[in-house]
């Protein structure tokens, strides 16, 4: 599939479901409107409950440097949650290779 086409069925970029997958504003709507992601329901709660033990303050704000912190905090608990993703894809990946050379 080129990066034109759309895929059929909207997925997660954090877990690959395809269950109440929705469009997530990355860096919070306040803050960065444009920079959207599909997420499902699961990882669009665990992403917020991360952000609120955080104690980022998605909030509406006047601050323009307040709103770019704000918004690059919540980039960086997303940015996260892909890397462990990408490390249990890995894990996946290894593991038969593992039983492979016993």
């Amino acid at each position: 599939m080129s990066l034109a086409q759309k895929p059929k069925v909207r997925r997660c970029v954090c877990c690959d479901s395809s269950r109440k997958v929705v469009k997530h504003h990355w860096c919070g709507e306040n803050h960065c409107a444009w920079f959207i992601g599909p997420l499902c329901e699961d990882c669009h709660q665990l992403l917020h409950t991360r952000a609120t033990q955080a104690k980022i303050d998605l909030r509406n704000t006047n601050d323009p440097i307040m709103r770019i912190q704000q918004g690059l905090s919540m980039l960086t608990i997303g940015e996260w949650m892909l890397l462990e993703q990408l490390k249990r894809e890995r894990e996946k990946e290894v593991q038969p290779q593992r039983g492979e050379q016993s």
